[in-house]
């Protein structure tokens, strides 16, 4: 499973930094985004998914089942 927001640069060929601007949020909340630092991504970034095409709940459901299945991961290899 992956990022969406991972995904979505892939997709569009662009850098971590060039999504951003394209999207025109903060970097530094996009990077923790990025390395799924927040439970769920900011309301903010509804408007910039929705302008570039993306369906922002679909996104959202994505990006909370990616960061489970990461959690998930973290917490076997502690066991």
């Amino acid at each position: 499973m992956v990022n969406p927001l991972e995904r979505i640069k892939e997709e569009r060929g662009l850098s971590t930094k060039e999504l951003c601007f394209e999207m025109g949020l903060n970097y530094s909340n996009f990077r923790h985004c990025m390395a799924g630092t927040y439970a769920t991504m900011p309301k903010s970034y509804k408007e910039p998914l929705e302008n570039l095409g993306y369906d922002p709940d679909e996104i959202q459901r994505e990006y909370i089942e990616w960061n489970i299945s990461r959690l998930q991961d973290k917490l076997k290899g502690l066991a």
